[in-house]
């Protein structure tokens, strides 16, 4: 997970989509870790690893104990449904191999070909990482499954809904277009502040019209 999430800084840095590119991992890393949010209060599985021994103390505050697991000073023993580390890697191949094309790319052969290599990579290290989650029961592999895959859909249904068609992102939410279009103003701002002032004007005009002379 470290490995993968280290790995897409470049991504991020030197690609020219690379700040689009941050919000979108965000945005649908955030998705998917709310929706889990509702499998982890709706269902609760036994420890894949068995001989996991729970130190915490029930009078312990959760926040603080949260804390500690997120900073690695102590794990939990039952399981999530699903793997959180499956979705940060997921998304960070899949924005590899969305990004990594010629359509992004300078044209060239070279280009093409190492940017065909740096896919194969990484989804031969998303295999692994996928392995490596299961071999060593820190989740089930139902976890893996279910996380990978609805990353997977996620991913591209905002992708062929925000990002490949203005038209219809122009109908979304505006919190959700000034978040994908990163702040910037849009026309349908500059349309609004015309009508606006167009309608300023009518009622200035149509009071002077009735002002006495």
């Amino acid at each position: 997970n470290g490995v993968m999430m280290a790995g897409s800084i470049p991504l991020a840095l030197f690609h020219r989509e690379g700040p689009a590119i941050v919000r979108r991992f965000f945005l649908i890393q955030g998705t998917m870790f709310w929706l889990r949010s509702f499998s982890i209060a709706m269902t609760l599985l036994p420890p894949p690893y068995e001989q996991c021994e729970n130190i915490a103390s029930s009078s312990e505050i959760v926040a603080l104990e949260a804390l500690k697991i997120m900073a690695g000073k102590r794990w939990t023993c039952g399981d999530i449904l699903y793997s959180g580390h499956t979705v940060n890697m997921t998304i960070a191949a899949l924005a590899w191999n969305t990004y990594c094309t010629d359509k992004y790319l300078p044209k060239g052969l070279c280009f093409t070909l190492a940017a065909g290599a740096a896919r194969n990579l990484w989804c031969l290290l998303l295999m692994g990482g996928y392995f490596v989650i299961v071999a060593t029961h820190f989740h089930y592999s139902v976890d893996v499954f279910i996380g990978s895959l609805l990353t997977t859909m996620v991913w591209v249904l905002y992708h062929s809904l925000c990002v490949n068609n203005p038209a219809v992102l122009d109908k979304m939410p505006a919190v959700l277009k000034w978040y994908e279009l990163g702040g910037e103003h849009t026309d349908s701002d500059d349309d609004s502040d015309t009508v606006v002032e167009l309608q300023g004007m009518v009622h200035h005009t149509s009071h002077k019209g009735l002002a006495p002379d």
